[in-house]
């Protein structure tokens, strides 16, 4: 899954969080190979009675520049993370740009950028776009083919790896029996913990952070992405530095319980679970206490935004009222 898992992430397309112009470009090369086949073997849609409407439907005349720009970056981001800076697809795409720059860089060599030259490119024949030096259209070319393969062996490893998982589930049940609660199956538990640091590379993390260091971080890294901070956040005068922010404690979290409320042991809310560190990892299998830490988010860091910051003042009465404000 190590070489199987980083393609299936990169090359995979989600209609809601990808850039529309990879979709376009799928639509592209599929007409293109059905344009190949004779005549009476297409589908209805690409027949040449049709084939205008249908190009027509391909790019929405009001296509949100600005919002597909954006997703185009965090795309871009997530493929590099995935496949390298060393893979040929990010060669081609991003010529090795900074992230802020992968964005400008594919749609500067891309004729997709606007519906008149799409309409252009796509008229002009089946062969010329299948041998497009496009980025989009390089980019279904190169990896839609090969997903079924890959969704294919990964099916194979998480089937074998659930036959393992049902068997130790056996074997748990046969020592422990009903003395401890099975996993995942949506009943309410309760883990306790206490507030703690923990080795973290050469140094010690805190048990919590402040907005001290969310300036910090944002100052360090010149502002650039992903360190960058929202401008409403741009004044620091506004919101007390040394609030707590973020904390670490001992409790034991896994997947899923991300979300999940933090009390204390008077039964006050004082924060919400959403991460683990590095080492949490595995805890999936095993509890190792000197390194296993629980991230919550600490209730006084989310007050001093909501007050401040997102003046959500209706909100912030009703959270410390326990009811609805009128």
């Amino acid at each position: 899954m190590r070489n199987i898992g980083p393609k299936l992430a990169a090359y995979s397309l989600n209609q809601t969080f990808h850039a529309r112009y990879f979709f376009i470009a799928r639509d592209l090369v599929e007409m293109a190979k059905e344009l190949k086949k004779p005549e009476n073997e297409r589908a209805s849609k690409y027949s040449p009675a049709k084939l205008d409407s249908t190009l027509n439907a391909m790019y929405a005349d009001n296509l949100d520049k600005l919002l597909e720009h954006t997703k185009l970056s965090i795309q871009s981001d997530y493929i590099r993370m995935n496949l390298g800076d060393n893979d040929p697809i990010v060669i081609k795409l991003f010529a090795n740009k900074k992230s802020k720059d992968a964005a400008d860089y594919i749609l500067s060599k891309s004729i997709l950028k606007d519906k008149k030259s799409f309409l252009e490119f796509a008229k002009s024949g089946a062969d010329k776009i299948l041998s497009s030096d496009d980025p989009f259209v390089y980019f279904i070319l190169q990896t839609q083919e090969r997903m079924p393969e890959l969704q294919k062996q990964a099916k194979e490893i998480t089937d074998t790896e659930q036959v393992y998982d049902d068997m130790l589930g056996q074997v748990v049940f046969h020592f422990y029996g009903t003395t401890i609660p099975p996993d995942a199956n949506f009943t309410l538990r309760i883990s306790d913990g206490v507030l703690k640091s923990f080795d973290y590379n050469g140094t010690i993390a805190p048990t919590v952070t402040t907005f001290y260091g969310m300036y910090d971080r944002n100052a360090s890294f010149y502002k650039e992405y992903p360190w960058n901070i929202h401008p409403m956040w741009s004044d620091p005068s506004k919101i007390n530095l040394a609030t707590p922010l973020n904390f670490a404690s001992t409790n034991d979290i896994v997947g899923g319980n991300s979300g999940s409320a933090v009390i204390n042991k008077n039964a006050e809310v004082v924060g919400l679970a959403f991460d683990g560190n590095m080492e949490s990892i595995y805890g999936n299998f095993i509890f190792m206490p000197h390194e296993n830490r629980c991230i919550s988010v600490d209730a006084r860091g989310m007050m001093e935004a909501f007050e401040k910051i997102y003046k959500a003042d209706r909100f912030v009465k009703e959270l410390k009222e326990g009811k609805l404000s009128k």
